[in-house]
């Protein structure tokens, strides 16, 4: 039995071009460098944005909704600071905590 899984996929010839010069400069196989981009991406935490790719709907829509929440905040005071210290942050933040009950 085999201890890998052959797959075949396709790339834009843009992207193909820049994976070439990644396995040229590091001296990889081409299978090297896929197997360790692969678990980059599955190891990697999630980002709400990606820089690198246009957003999607979806991620637009998460933006936009954190953003509207952080606004609402803002609006009904819900907010602390600015703080000239970590220590002053933390007291700020645990006198309003107890004020509000």
């Amino acid at each position: 039995m085999r201890k890998t899984h052959t797959a075949t996929i396709s790339l834009p010839p843009q992207l193909a071009k820049r994976a070439q010069q990644v396995i040229e400069r590091e001296g990889m196989t081409r299978s090297e460098l896929f197997r360790q981009a692969l678990r980059s991406y599955l190891e990697a935490p999630k980002r709400i944005v990606d820089f690198e790719d246009p957003l999607s709907s979806d991620k637009k829509r998460a933006i936009d909704k954190r953003l509207a929440q952080g606004m609402e905040d803002i609006e009904q005071g819900r907010v602390h600071g600015p703080f000239n210290s970590v220590g002053a942050m933390l007291k700020g933040l645990h006198e309003g905590k107890s004020s509000k009950k």
